[in-house]
């Protein structure tokens, strides 16, 4: 009877989901992530720490590069970089001391730090995830970014401010270069910040 009702109804039903959603998966692949690193973490590694079914995740992902690309974009979003510099530039600029405070921050206080900075070094070795990446940062971040604050050149500035922060993210908690990997947070960010401004500022391209 519920074969033919869903002939004529023509309702096509995902799998079942065991009461486990979108943002439960994304948190449980975060924190496979960040203990097995990309190439050690698998669907059902997923499944099993969010409690589902390994189909569900492919019904909403569709792959492991998928799940990848948009767990380390939602975390990029959560920071709300966007909304930082919008609301400095509304103030006078000087939105990269703040911004990099709140990202090293979030890295180093956060549960969700240590899933950050292993995506990170996956980035650098995962050409179709980090290709991924871009596309849903430069369209959910930088381009509404630099749209609202009428700057133009918008690929070249997400390569530089790309190039600042996973750079940073990479040499401070992965290659641990001293004395960046040991400097105080607020002092990095100070020394780092008006370089991300720098990018930021309407005048980069003619000086």
């Amino acid at each position: 009877m519920t074969s033919a009702a869903n002939a004529v109804g023509g309702a096509k039903r995902g799998p079942r989901n065991g009461g486990v959603d979108k943002e439960q998966i994304l948190a449980a692949a975060r924190e496979e992530f960040a203990l097995h690193d990309y190439k050690g973490t698998t669907m059902r590694s997923v499944a099993r720490r969010a409690g589902c079914d390994a189909k569900l995740i492919h019904y909403y992902f569709g792959s492991k590069d998928e799940l990848f690309a948009e767990a380390i974009s939602q975390v990029m979003e959560s920071l709300q970089i966007a909304q930082w510099w919008i609301s400095q530039a509304a103030e006078g600029g000087g939105g990269g001391t703040q911004v990099l405070r709140q990202l090293l921050n979030f890295v180093e206080t956060n549960e969700s730090g240590p899933a950050y900075v292993a995506m990170v070094r996956a980035l650098s070795s995962e050409e179709q995830v980090r290709q991924m990446f871009l596309d849903r940062i430069s369209s959910r971040v930088a381009l509404p970014t630099f749209t609202s604050l009428g700057l133009d050149q918008v690929p070249v500035r997400m390569n530089l401010m790309t190039t600042q922060l996973l750079g940073l993210i990479s040499v401070r908690y992965i290659m641990k270069f001293e004395p960046l990997a040991s400097m105080p947070r607020d002092e990095v960010a100070a020394l780092v910040g008006p370089t991300l401004d720098r990018y930021m500022s309407p005048d980069l391209f003619t000086k």
